[in-house]
């Protein structure tokens, strides 16, 4: 019994056998499609691409859980087209740059991403630990730049209780056994 299918390069809706589809011996509507899938391989956003719809549809890959297992999404009409992703994500700003969900728990759209670093994508993690000072809530890591601190050091100091100010401020001492940063030291 026959099913329909959408092309992986224009999206066109097309009639095939299941198991043509599942054998891959065919996933293009026309002998154009055909040939451009092979082009689109060379172009340096594919990879993002595919990356992208493996982690959402593949329950057998490694990412799943992070992406598809939690509801998110590719949205249609990049899930059927990478003509479509490259036109509303347009090329990437420099190599550094990654794509990045402004809402972690949305789908993969052209509302919902854009380009960002590294450290922009690093801000917007789950797993993140939050620390305020001064009304301004950032990361860890962001303050300990911020302070010239290692983020391990300053880590170590607010589970240990100090005073979020005491604990950005107050300098790293050097000790014959390493650095100290535990208060009951540093009091003189």
């Amino acid at each position: 019994m026959n099913q329909t299918f959408h092309c992986e390069t224009c999206g066109t809706p097309f009639v095939r056998r299941p198991c043509e589809v599942r054998q891959g011996k065919t996933r293009f509507c026309s002998m154009p499609c055909y040939r451009n899938a092979f082009k689109r391989h060379k172009h340096p956003l594919y990879h993002i691409w595919v990356g992208i719809r493996h982690r959402c549809r593949n329950p057998n890959g490694r990412d799943f859980a992070s992406y598809g297992g939690r509801g998110i999404y590719v949205c249609p009409e990049w899930d059927h087209s990478f003509e479509q992703f490259i036109a509303d994500m347009g090329e990437r700003p420099s190599l550094e740059h990654t794509l990045h969900r402004v809402d972690n728990d949305g789908p993969y759209s052209p509302d919902n991403c854009v380009w960002a670093t590294p450290l922009d994508q690093s801000l917007a993690r789950r797993d993140n630990r939050l620390l305020t000072f001064q009304g301004e809530t950032l990361p860890i890591s962001v303050w300990a730049k911020r302070f010239n601190i290692s983020a391990v050091a300053l880590t170590y100091r607010i589970d240990a209780g100090w005073e979020t100010e005491d604990a950005l401020t107050r300098p790293l001492h050097r000790a014959e056994n390493g650095w100290i940063t535990r208060r009951k030291q540093l009091k003189t």
